[in-house]
């Protein structure tokens, strides 16, 4: 993280708030000592759905459940990841790892990501509604975070086929 916001310019800078997980910041105190102490930081007390609506664009530092969920909610969104990330993951997925990264949703160097969003960060929207960048983006959704209006009754459908096994 103090390598990305070392790079990124002021003006990004004094828009953007880290957001972490309270449980979390007892075990990885790293939190407090983001190089740019003018940062604000949210420890989680704002509801996620409703930042999604507001934010410009998501930052992630991991493969997680938040990066699915801004990237299948057609948030812009980027995720920066350890260079080596690809080498454990299968290698039919790969290709949707690397298409990610082929439209600048994913960066394996955090200096490259801060450097593309100095660049872009005015006009974020033309990067994010591109017709190279969406399709990487819906296709990896499809094979990796698939939105569901009815959770609860694909839920139970799923509970009963288990059951029928």
């Amino acid at each position: 993280a103090n390598q990305f916001f070392s790079h990124l310019e002021s003006k990004i800078k004094k828009n953007f708030t880290i957001r972490y997980l309270e449980n979390q910041a007892k075990n990885r105190p790293y939190h407090n000592l983001i190089i740019d102490k003018k940062i604000k930081k949210d420890n989680s007390t704002k509801h996620f759905h409703s930042l999604i609506k507001k934010i410009r664009v998501f930052i992630h530092n991991q493969d997680s459940t938040t990066f699915l969920e801004t990237l299948s909610a057609n948030v812009p969104t980027i995720l920066i990841l350890k260079k080596d990330y690809l080498l454990c993951r299968k290698k039919e997925i790969r290709k949707y790892y690397l298409a990610l990264e082929k439209n600048n949703i994913i960066f394996f160097d955090s200096k490259k990501a801060a450097n593309f969003l100095n660049l872009n960060y005015d006009k974020i929207e033309y990067w994010w509604e591109n017709k190279q960048t969406q399709k990487a983006r819906r296709d990896f959704c499809k094979k990796h975070a698939v939105r569901n209006n009815k959770p609860i009754l694909s839920l139970v459908n799923l509970i009963n086929n288990i059951q029928r096994f």
